[in-house]
């Protein structure tokens, strides 16, 4: 709504209907003569002044514009209140889904979360069709507690299988330089197809479908590589039960002098 009709709307109602708001008829009501000017701002002068009833006269006269100003700002405001809102339970829902998942998920199970990836990319597209904040909250959180629970079990074994192959430092280093990559690259297709022109909606689906194809592939190559390379796959997650700080695994049927058939670690004869 325009300003200027915002401050006639507010004139007509609250002077000419509910006579709440003095007449808009300059700075000061017209039985009042301006104090002497030392700031430029009557209310101030007016008490510089110690003319209280002046001040008050002047303040009054303030009163619908600041209103009418305020109002014409109060919509941007709301709007990235609600957009700060939708983060803050988004973040709720990721701290969920992490503690869950921490709970939950094994170390050996970590690629059973795969599924939860390609179910995000299509939470993601739903909310073209969310209209109401109401929807939007819960939405949120379960696209958060989604992420959660599938990024914690991701990272845990990413970790696990960096830190045999290059070490903990080089393994963490290069993750953290791989997402922070592919964080600037999509703001940088985020913004290329802003510019190209497409919708909000538009761009929401494509990311969508980006999210739930690129977690379909990982799970094709999964299951391909279990299929092909059968006894390195199980080898690895064997591996990583072993190392499951969830459960114990007792050394079993392995003699001093020998090795481990599943951590490939040797067993002290002491």
């Amino acid at each position: 709504m325009p300003t200027f009709f915002t401050g006639l709307l507010l004139i007509y109602v609250f002077y000419f209907l509910l006579g709440l708001a003095p007449a808009p008829l300059g700075r000061l009501d017209i039985l009042h003569l301006p104090p002497p000017q030392v700031t430029g701002f009557l209310v101030f002068d007016a008490l510089l002044a110690g003319e209280g009833a002046v001040a008050w006269s002047a303040a009054k006269q303030l009163l619908l514009p600041s209103v009418t100003l305020a109002l014409f700002t109060l919509a941007p405001l709301a709007r990235m209140t609600r957009a700060a809102m939708l983060q803050g339970v988004t973040a709720l829902g990721i701290a969920i889904g992490a503690v869950i998942a921490s709970l939950r998920v094994s170390l050996d199970q970590s690629v059973r979360v795969i599924p939860l990836g390609i179910a995000m990319g299509v939470v993601v597209i739903l909310m073209n069709f969310v209209t109401s904040v109401w929807v939007a909250v819960p939405l949120m959180v379960l696209i958060g507690a989604l992420a959660g629970f599938f990024v914690v079990p991701m990272n845990a074994l990413l970790q696990h299988r960096g830190h045999h192959l290059v070490g903990a430092g080089r393994s963490i280093a290069v993750q953290n330089f791989n997402e922070n990559t592919s964080i600037l690259l999509m703001i940088a297709l985020y913004s290329l197809l802003l510019w190209l022109g497409l919708s909000i909606y538009t761009v929401i689906t494509v990311f969508g479908l980006f999210v739930a194809g690129t977690m379909s592939c990982v799970l094709w190559w999964f299951h391909y590589n279990r299929r092909v390379h059968a006894a390195e796959v199980e080898r690895l997650l064997a591996f990583a039960r072993a190392e499951d700080t969830h459960v114990t695994h007792p050394i079993e049927d392995t003699a001093p002098g020998d090795v481990n058939p599943i951590s490939k670690t040797f067993v002290s004869k002491t």
